[in-house]
Order: structure tokens, then C-alpha cells, then sequence
């Protein structure tokens, strides 16, 4: 039933047991004097002051009502709105979200168990999971492309920034060469040199070399000369000297390009320290990186092919993320169901957090609640409280005409007692 039409009837139905007292009043005052005749007439006079009293209270919530020194305690809800919002938000604020309440409800709830047993069900995880995917999906749908790119340049900027390429190179290079680790690298690179020199390839792009230089330099000479032969023959000699080369100085700790090498690795790591010309080389070099319009454009590219990916992986029923996502929570939960002390670390630390957060989580949920009601229409307000209470308060007015009738004969026979006692006696 539509609540206006319910708040109506009740209404009607109230107001015809206040007309029905006031009838039976009316109708006694044309009736002979006898005791039957008084009484019932106190009676009726009683549940009319009751019932009309009890009209006043249930209608001053809800509407002025124009009587002289009363009116301005009427129209409760409306006058009285911010104020009741006011005491609404306190009334939350010191039973249900003071420290110690929210703390108390955590023990009691023993959140870790529950998030272990939760976990513990495949179909929980799964559903979780699925929640995820989507929210990440919504996610990568509603974020402004133009926005993510400024943000990814200035995260770049300020990664180039605070990199000081100098330092960070000379002590890089410090870790490599310490205990002469730079020179197994030598070696390992020593090694590669020495069997490429002696993949063919490598043997017919010296010979097509020096050929070529015949042609360019000895243009003359080279028609009567064999150039291949030349050729075959120079790139097997070079590359014979340089594998021979390459081999005395894997052979020799002491070799003097070894020591050369060296003294080029430490000057190098002496300029990256103190050479403040080649610092600000470097620090050219980063200016020129923040501004490359290549280097942007790469990273940008890479966020555009990662989101791409991202999306049309949660997009597959069998999504890889998804199942990480399962399988992180499902593991999440067996390490909390097999580990008592993991579970109490983390209940200590999830009160701890409520302590330290439930006053201000306190404060933002009351003057929510105190902005919105603050925020509401008064008079809507009134009238949707009206059509949800309204007929329980019309039981009120009910009961008040009853209530006030049976008192009003109550009093009526005491009054009248000291006269039946004289007339028994």
C-alpha cells in the first residue's frame, strides 16, 4: 500500500475515537444527572483531552500549530533539522566509532582467521579475482591518455634528475673493478674476440675489406695484382696476428695493454669523480635526455603497448593477471591457516592501525553525516519521516483517547467514593 494513503487511514481511524468521545460527551450533557451519567461523561471528557494532547504532540514534529505561547515549540523536525543532524553524528561518533569500540570490535571479529578461512575457498579467491579484473579494466577505460603521458614524462624528468650520472658511473665502475674483476671481464671478452676472428664470416668481411681498398686507394695496381688472393691471404694474417695478440695478453697478467687498459679504467673513474668539466658533460648529456622528443616518445610507446596488453589480457576468460591474482590470494591464505604467529602479527598490526586511525575516520563519518543531514530539505525531510513513522504515531493518539477515557473514569469513581460510602452507610 502506498505509505501516504496508510498514513491517511490511520489518521481517519484516530480522529474517529476522538469523535466518538467527543459524541458520547455531547450526548450526556442531554441526559439526566445519575451517577452512570457522570461517569460516563468523565470519562468521555477525559479521552478527549487525551486524544487531543496526543494530537498535539504528533502534529508539533511535524508542522507549526498557531497557539499563543506554543507555537514556537512546534514544527520540531524543520526548526530543529541541523540540530538533530548535530546530535545524530555525536551520538555516532562517541558509541559506535570511539577507539575503544572499533578496537574491541576488531578482537572480537579475530580478522586474520576470517581472512584465512575466507581465502581458503577456491571460489572466494576466484571471485575476488574477478572483482579485480574488472575494477583494473574500469580502471585503464576511465584514465585520461593525455594525462598518464605527463605524468610518465615527469616521473622520467625527475628520475633524470636525481640520477647524478657521474657518481653513479664511477661507483659502478668501482664495484666492477674491484679485486680485478674488470679484468675476467677482459678476459670473457678476450675469449669472444678471439673466436670471432675465427668464424669465416668474419675471415671473408677483412678479405672483401681489403679488396675493397685496393679498388679505392690502388685502383692501378689492383687490375694487375690477384686482389683476392690479397685479400684472403691479408685477412688470414690479421687475423692469425690479432688471435696471437689477444693470446699473449690472456696469458699474461702483466701484458702492458692489460696495464693500459687499467690506467684507462682508473683515469676514467678519476674524471667521473673530480673532473668537473666532464661532470657537466654529463649533466649536458641529462638536460639533453629530459628534452629528447624520441626518448618521450618511447616511453610513452611502451605505456600504450603495456595497457594494450593489459586490457585485452583481462579481457580472456583465462587472463594471466587474473590467475596471479588467484593464485597470490589462495597462497596469501594457506601461509595465514598454517602460521599462528603470521596471524598474530597481523591482527596486532590491524589494531594498531585502528588506533591510530579511528579518530580520524571518526571525524570524517560524523561531519559527513552532519553535511548531509545539514544539506537535506527540511520539509522533505519531515514528510518522508512523516510517511515512514506516521502511523505508529497515530496509534499514539489512539491509545491517548482510550488511555485518557479509562483514567478520566478511574478519577471519576474515586471522586465519587466518600459519596457511595455515605449512602451505604
Amino acid at each position: 500500500m502506498d505509505p501516504a494513503i496508510a498514513l491517511q487511514r490511520a489518521e481517519r481511524r484516530a480522529l474517529s475515537y476522538l469523535l466518538i468521545a467527543l459524541a458520547i460527551f455531547i450526548a450526556t450533557l442531554f441526559m439526566p444527572v445519575h451517577f452512570a451519567t457522570g461517569w460516563i461523561r468523565a470519562a468521555a471528557e477525559a479521552a478527549m483531552v487525551g486524544g487531543l494532547a496526543d494530537w498535539f504532540a504528533v502534529e508539533a514534529l511535524f508542522r507549526r500549530i498557531p497557539i499563543p505561547g506554543l507555537a514556537q515549540h512546534t514544527n520540531i523536525l524543520i526548526r530543529k533539522k541541523d540540530a538533530l543532524g548535530d546530535g545524530l553524528a555525536r551520538f555516532v561518533r562517541e558509541k559506535f566509532l570511539d577507539t575503544p569500540s572499533v578496537v574491541r570490535l576488531i578482537q572480537q571479529q579475530n580478522p586474520a582467521d576470517a581472512v584465512s578461512h575466507w581465502l581458503g575457498s577456491y571460489e572466494n579467491t576466484r571471485q575476488l579475482s574477478a572483482v579485480l579484473v574488472k575494477v583494473a579494466s574500469g580502471v585503464l577505460d576511465v584514465m585520461d591518455e593525455r594525462n598518464v603521458q605527463a605524468f610518465i614524462r615527469r616521473a622520467l624528468d625527475t628520475m633524470i634528475d636525481r640520477l647524478d650520472l657521474s657518481q653513479s658511473a664511477a661507483a659502478i665502475l668501482d664495484t666492477l673493478t674491484r679485486n680485478g674483476r674488470h679484468q675476467a671481464l677482459l678476459d670473457e671478452t678476450l675469449d669472444y674476440l678471439v673466436e670471432l676472428l675465427n668464424e669465416p664470416q668474419t675471415r671473408e668481411f677483412i678479405s672483401a675489406r681489403i679488396v675493397d681498398w685496393l679498388k679505392t686507394d690502388h685502383p692501378k695496381k689492383e687490375k694487375v695484382l690477384p686482389s683476392e688472393w690479397l685479400g684472403n691471404k691479408g685477412s688470414d694474417m690479421i687475423s692469425a696476428a690479432v688471435t696471437r695478440l689477444l693470446a699473449q695478453m690472456e696469458a699474461d697478467e702483466s701484458h702492458q695493454l692489460r696495464q693500459a687498459f687499467d690506467r684507462a679504467v682508473a683515469g676514467l673513474i678519476e674524471r667521473l669523480k673530480r673532473d668537473a668539466e666532464f661532470q657537466a658533460k654529463l649533466d649536458t648529456l641529462k638536460t639533453q635526455l629530459k628534452g629528447d622528443t624520441a626518448l618521450n616518445a618511447y616511453a610513452g610507446g611502451l605505456w600504450n603497448e603495456w595497457r594494450s596488453w593489459v586490457k585485452r589480457d583481462l579481457a580472456r576468460d583465462d587472463s594471466v593477471i587474473g590467475a596471479k591474482i588467484t593464485g597470490a590470494a589462495a597462497w596469501i591464505g594457506q601461509e595465514l591457516a598454517h602460521s599462528a604467529s603470521l596471524r598474530t602479527a597481523l591482527d596486532a598490526q590491524l589494531l594498531d592501525a585502528a588506533e591510530r586511525m579511528a579518530p580520524g575516520f571518526a571525524d570524517f563519518v560524523t561531519d559527513h553525516i552532519r553535511s548531509t543531514v545539514h544539506g537535506w530539505n527540511a520539509e522533505h525531510l519531515s514528510r518522508q519521516i512523516r510517511l515512514s513513522v506516521g502511523q505508529d504515531l497515530q496509534y499514539i493518539r489512539i491509545n491517548g483517547t482510550l488511555v485518557g477515557g479509562l483514567i478520566g473514569a478511574v478519577l471519576y469513581l474515586i471522586a465519587q467514593a466518600p459519596v457511595l460510602l455515605a449512602r451505604a452507610y
